[in-house]
């Protein structure tokens, strides 16, 4: 909800890093919810954007995050159990472009992410 809330105020794409164990339950969620997203490892820093990254809260969870304090600013530190989000916002000095160009896709059934196994509820095998 906290990522889907983002993406309802200014409609821009969702830019995620987080930890492996995390990173696929979180896309699943957030491609389900038809939300586009991107991997933020990599990815050239737009005005419109949410970025977003999610670590094991612990004492390296700050140190994480830091690496992206060339590009980012962190605006907002949430804990959700075990888990620390961090909302990130971008410097000026690193935007590129204002926006990321989305390729309309057309509409599917079952939403398949990038990188991630397809994910099934006991109706869908069973065929309830």
């Amino acid at each position: 909800d906290y990522m889907e809330n983002s993406y309802k105020e200014n409609g821009a794409i969702v830019y995620l890093n987080s930890e492996p164990f995390y990173r696929r339950s979180i896309l699943y969620h957030v491609g389900r919810q038809g939300i586009p997203y991107e991997d933020l490892r990599g990815a050239k820093v737009y005005r419109k954007g949410n970025y977003f990254t999610a670590y094991v809260n612990n004492s390296s969870a700050d140190k994480k995050v830091g690496k992206y304090s060339d590009n980012f600013n962190v605006v907002e530190k949430r804990e959700f159990g075990t888990m620390i989000v961090f909302k990130l916002s971008p410097k000026e000095s690193s935007i590129v472009a204002e926006e990321q160009a989305i390729k309309p896709q057309k509409k599917k059934k079952k939403v398949h992410t990038p990188g991630v196994p397809d994910r099934y509820t006991w109706n869908e095998i069973f065929n309830f």
